[in-house]
């Protein structure tokens, strides 16, 4: 049997445990800088669309509403935008450019003070995902009370593919992830010292940080967080004090669960946990596999079988004096799962980073146990071979590590829509169909454009149409479109007209590029049954209930359209859909009944595909 945690403390003879302990501290401290130095490489790297700066830039005031990347770069804030923005950035959630509330407080606050730029967004999130290594320690020394505890624990979370992608990312995971390891520390520093208010009051701040900071961490983190220090913290004290305490903690959890319920009110789709229509849906048995394959290579530093050691650390617990922590760790487990079963979606693995917390404790503490019960502190053999284990494993784990973390990030639309504007329009006007969740992310990258002029375009003139599209878990070639069968926008499959069309790969993004030919709506008729054709439609009021009607209305044959996030123009609101020639008659005498369109507000080319 392993020894309880506590009392195990794995301390060599004394002549040797201030060089061990040293090694142990200074092996941990080198391939942390490592860790460190690639978050900067690719924080520098990464381009924009990286992750979600152009949209806080954009539209969360601090920075001021520029609209491309050229404009941001020669923005430069004033105290006027400075506080606008702070305000705004610290009130409830609106839009999907808030979901991450204080994240944007903190982005734009990096990037006024030291300007508009990819890493100058990304300075706080480095920041905080540091602190959550030098957290991952301490909450294990705490719990284990052992140096190689505190330095496997710190380096399950700065050798963590996940933990290093989003380090490099305005995303708010990184302080997620240092804030729930912070409010472990902040209960177990409060479990022997139940009248310690002041630490309370730092736990509560830690709870609501954490639960403005990402969107969904309150529903499997916080709250069983919380929940289980209301019961867990009095339990040594049966007279009336430890009663008024209790009571006092269950009013502190309930401040903050209605604080949370407030910021997600309305907006359940962003729990992305509880939505079927984000992320991988988990229907039979191989999903669950699938997924929980993707997720330990994403989030576990090394293969998964370091999963025993927390097993190991999971049986020490239940035998040591801090035995209620494997309750904790059950609630942030057990939580998550049940969502996502009774709604059939795992959301995507970025919504669990914020686990490599909890996991790393449980590792860390496992190793230390193990390492008391294989040695016992009786030779120097054992301890030497103990730490270069570690070394071996270390360097294990930090090979290829920025590769790791780049399979994580999203693939580059930006360069890979650079690229394309860089090459001659030989075919007339190239034509962005916007199939990516907010159509921003292609305009971010050029020049500001009235792309209604496209309905200008004569009979018989070309224009080149691209579509991007990247590959699911499963291989199988995505694009975000709209959907009567799914309110949300959503990642679908392309349907098989599409699919079929040859592709070339430009950083990581699928291209598929047409040469688009206007044709006249008489000329529908004479259209291949298995053509391929765009319509632009102007809604000229933008009217959401009437663009539904006229999605609902072609739904019979959804096979063979597929309909993409409109963009708004100087003339109304330019919506897009391609469809084969034998639907596209049906979707012209359904726009006109639905949309009430004009003949001049739609626009249709015949599409033929383009080489490379």
């Amino acid at each position: 049997m392993l020894p309880a945690t506590p009392s195990s403390d794995y301390t060599p003879r004394r002549g040797r445990a201030s060089w061990m302990s040293a090694a142990w501290v200074g092996v941990t401290l080198l391939v942390v800088a490592y860790a460190g130095a690639v978050r900067v490489s690719l924080a520098r790297s990464l381009p924009w669309q990286g992750d979600e700066i152009p949209l806080l830039v954009r539209f969360t005031g601090l920075c001021g509403r520029v609209t491309n990347q050229s404009e941001a770069s020669v923005f430069r804030p004033t105290l006027y935008t400075f506080r606008t923005g702070a305000v705004r950035a610290l009130r409830a959630p609106t839009t999907v450019a808030a979901l991450h509330t204080t994240t944007n407080f903190w982005t734009n606050l990096s990037v006024h003070l030291l300007g508009v730029s990819p890493f100058g967004g990304r300075v706080f999130p480095l920041l905080w995902s540091l602190l959550g290594v030098a957290a991952a320690a301490w909450a294990a020394w705490l719990v284990a009370r052992t140096t190689p505890a505190a330095c496997v624990a710190g380096l399950f979370v700065a050798l963590s593919p996940a933990g290093t992608a989003y380090a490099a990312q305005a995303r708010g995971y990184s302080e997620a992830l240092a804030l729930g390891l912070g409010l472990l520390v902040a209960l177990e520093l409060l479990r022997p010292r139940p009248r310690s208010y002041a630490r309370a009051a730092f736990v509560l701040v830690v709870v609501l940080q954490s639960a403005l900071t990402v969107y969904t961490m309150w529903v499997y983190w916080v709250l069983p967080a919380m929940l289980v220090s209301t019961c867990a913290l009095p339990a040594r004290r049966d007279d009336a004090g430890g009663r008024v305490l209790r009571a006092r903690l269950v009013v502190i959890t309930g401040l903050a669960v209605a604080v949370m319920a407030v910021f997600t009110m309305g907006r359940w789709a962003s729990l992305s946990l509880t939505a079927r229509e984000m992320g991988e849906s988990l229907t039979t048995g191989a999903d669950v596999l699938r997924f929980l394959g993707g997720a330990a290579r994403e989030l576990l530093p090394a293969p998964a079988w370091i999963a025993a050691l927390a097993l190991v650390g999971v049986a020490n617990l239940a035998r040591s004096p801090v035995r209620w922590w494997r309750w904790l760790f059950v609630a942030a487990v057990l939580v998550p799962t049940c969502f996502a079963l009774a709604r059939g979606s795992a959301g995507y693995v970025r919504n669990f980073v914020h686990l490599i917390g909890p996991m790393a404790v449980l590792v860390g503490t496992g190793a230390g146990a193990l390492l008391a019960w294989v040695d016992g502190g009786r030779t120097g053999f054992r301890q030497t071979a103990a730490l270069a284990v570690l070394v071996v494993g270390a360097i294990w784990s930090a090979r290829g590590l920025e590769a790791r973390a780049r399979e994580v990030l999203p693939p580059d639309w930006g360069q890979a829509v650079l690229a394309l504007q860089a090459e001659p329009e030989v075919d007339g006007p190239r034509w962005f169909l916007p199939c990516l969740a907010n159509h921003w992310q292609i305009n971010w990258y050029r020049a500001p454009r009235d792309d209604a002029a496209l309905l200008d375009i004569p009979a018989s003139r070309s224009i080149e149409i691209v579509l991007g599209a990247t590959r699911d878990a499963a291989g199988v070639s995505t694009a975000f479109a709209e959907d009567p069968e799914w309110p949300s926008v959503r990642q679908i499959p392309l349907p098989a007209f599409l699919a079929s069309v040859p592709a070339t790969a430009r950083s990581d993004v699928e291209l598929r590029r047409w040469r688009g030919v206007r044709i006249g709506t008489e000329d529908l008729a004479r259209v291949s049954p298995e053509a391929i054709v765009c319509a632009l439609a102007l809604d000229r009021s933008d009217s959401t209930a009437a663009w539904r009607g006229f999605l609902q209305s072609v739904r019979s044959e959804p096979r063979s359209i597929l309909t993409f996030k409109g963009i708004g123009t100087s003339r109304g609101f330019l919506r897009s859909l391609v469809c084969t020639g034998a639907a596209a008659r049906r979707v012209d005498a359904a726009l006109q009944e639905s949309m009430g369109t004009d003949v001049r507000d739609v626009a249709y080319f015949q599409l033929f595909p383009r080489a490379e």
